[in-house]
């Protein structure tokens, strides 16, 4: 299977055949069903984090872009404290919440 799904480091097109139609690939105990989508106009929140040191440490250039985003969104400021809080608080490691979160 892993020779079947090896890619070249070029780009698809949108109408690349991986990206239109779903796949079915038979294996040992079933049949495995996929439908690949292009994600690359979503935001990834795993962004706002860096690791560094073995910690996860707020990126402030991509919680900036996110606060962007929301407020091109029509967020209240306050919705969008709440809401970046609350992802931060998600994702880092301690158990104290942020301000909004």
């Amino acid at each position: 299977m892993k020779k079947e799904f090896k890619f070249s480091k070029q780009f698809f097109p949108k109408n690349h055949v991986l990206l239109t139609q779903p796949m079915h690939i038979e294996l040992e105990n079933g049949t495995l069903h996929a439908t690949l989508v292009d994600a690359t106009n979503c935001f990834n929140i795993n962004s706002l984090f860096d690791y560094r040191d073995q910690q996860y440490i707020a990126n402030s250039e991509a919680v900036a872009g996110f606060h962007k985003l929301l407020r091109l969104l029509e967020f209240d400021n306050n919705a969008i404290d709440s809401l970046t809080d609350q992802i931060l608080d998600w994702i880092d490691a301690d158990d104290q919440p942020r301000s909004n979160g």
